[in-house]
């Protein structure tokens, strides 16, 4: 089994700018050791929160048409479409980075302990190698 404090010092490394956004329920599974949970909490999070901020940025995005084709209100300035655009793209921009910074990490976290798990160190001599 791996070292408790290096898998949390790789989460806390890997997850730098997420550690004030885990839940009282997921600073819990750190400390009890169940990184596994842990992992597919941040990752069943973190898809919604993605879809919805998605979801926001479509709406932002299609306003913004809206605006720029005078359909919403007829002989509005040009500024108005383009900053709804604008916010839409920067949601969806900031939404994606972060979604796939911590899918990253918590796979990478679900890998490292699935191999862990899978090999058991064996000690070969010179004589079997050959």
């Amino acid at each position: 089994m791996m070292d408790k404090t290096k898998l949390v010092r790789f989460i806390e490394s890997e997850l730098d700018g997420f550690k004030l956004k885990f839940l009282f329920k997921d600073k819990k599974l750190l400390n009890e050791g169940k990184f596994e949970e842990f992992a597919r909490a941040i990752l069943k999070r973190s898809k919604k929160s993605f879809s919805v901020m998605f979801a926001v940025a479509l709406c932002f995005v299609s306003i913004g048409v809206l605006y720029q084709s005078n359909l919403l209100v007829p002989g509005s300035p040009l500024w108005i479409g383009l900053s709804y655009i604008f916010l839409g793209v920067s949601f969806l921009v900031i939404s994606t980075k972060e979604y796939y910074q911590v899918r990253g990490s918590m796979t990478l976290l679900l890998y490292l302990l699935e191999a862990d798990e899978e090999h058991e160190p064996q000690i070969t001599s010179e004589l079997e190698t050959v």
